[in-house]
Parts: C-alpha cells; sequence; structure tokens
C-alpha cells in the first residue's frame, strides 16, 4: 500500500539568489546606462545579432554590479502569496502572544490575530491581481475558450483551408502568443 509523504518532507528547500531593486541601485543603474558609450557597440560589431549579444552582455554584467543579491530560501510546501507583510504580521502575533502570557493581557494578540488574517486576504487578492494581469479580457476562462476556439477551427471539406469565419478566432490566439 502507497505511504503517503508530506512534501515538506519529501523535498528539501532551495537556495535561490533573489535581486533586491531599491531606489538607490535603479539610480546608479540608470547613471551607469546614461554613462555607457553606445557608439562603442555600433562600431565594433558588424552583425545585428553580435551587437545585441554584447549590450545585453553590457546590461547584465552593470546589473550584476549595481544590484544587491540576497539568497532565501524557498520550501517546498511554501504558498505563493505568503510575502513579507504576512511574515511581519506572524512575528507581531507571536511577540503579542508572548507579551500576553507574561502580563495575562491577551486583548494584544487578539488584535495581532485579526491583522494576520487582513494581511492574508489582502495578500491572496494582490497575488490574484498579479496572475490576472497575466490573462487578457478578465481571466482564465476566457483564455480557455479563445484557445480552445482556435483549436476547433473546421476546415473547408474541398480546400483544407479556415472559414473566413474563424479567422478572427486564429489571429487573436496568435496575438495571445505573440
Amino acid at each position: 500500500m502507497p505511504v503517503y509523504k508530506q512534501r515538506l518532507k519529501e523535498e528539501a528547500p532551495v537556495q535561490r539568489d533573489v535581486a533586491r531593486w531599491t531606489d538607490q541601485s535603479v539610480a546608479a543603474l540608470q547613471d551607469a546606462l546614461d554613462d555607457a558609450d553606445w557608439d562603442m557597440f555600433r562600431r565594433s560589431s558588424d552583425d545585428v545579432n553580435m551587437f545585441t549579444e554584447a549590450v545585453v552582455g553590457f546590461i547584465g554584467k552593470l546589473t550584476d554590479n549595481t544590484v544587491q543579491k540576497t539568497t532565501i530560501r524557498m520550501f517546498p510546501n511554501q504558498k505563493p502569496w505568503v510575502d513579507k507583510t504576512i511574515r511581519d504580521a506572524l512575528r507581531s502575533r507571536s511577540a503579542a502572544y508572548n507579551m500576553g502570557l507574561a502580563t495575562g493581557d491577551m486583548d494584544e494578540y487578539t488584535a495581532a490575530s485579526y491583522n494576520v488574517c487582513r494581511a492574508v486576504k489582502e495578500a491572496k487578492r494582490r497575488y490574484g491581481r498579479k496572475i490576472e494581469a497575466q490573462f487578457p479580457h478578465g481571466g482564465s476562462r476566457s483564455l480557455h475558450v479563445q484557445t480552445s476556439d482556435v483549436q476547433t477551427i473546421p476546415l473547408s471539406p474541398t480546400t483544407g483551408i479556415h472559414h473566413d469565419s474563424m479567422t478572427e478566432s486564429r489571429s487573436l490566439f496568435l496575438d495571445l502568443l505573440y
């Protein structure tokens, strides 16, 4: 009989390097890009591909030098909407609980618990808006309907060409892809 294993115990936490974009790093990067001699790249490359590769490499090197990197741990069971606001609310709730145990007054803990619930709801809403913004025309259902319309375009039996009435759906799908 198969035994269930928790995802947290099945996979190890992953260490990731994340760029921390601050106002100072953006300003420093902007200054470095403003001071760059872009004509040097144009003169040094004959091909558009080489020019593009050189410019992208230069910008990547500038970014690596100016933007601070931070290593974070991501657990396999970590929800994508859990962010710093929720972790801060959880820390304040724990501190309020410990203070309440010491003093006997749990009112502060109750308020902090409500703040955690509010923070979780707001973080879920933010994450939902972020995901929905990636889909055109208001949601994943409309994307599914548009792609299924394109997949079921009938072919003309004589020519094998799509009917003109479905050309609009096909062009909409291609616009979604590119």
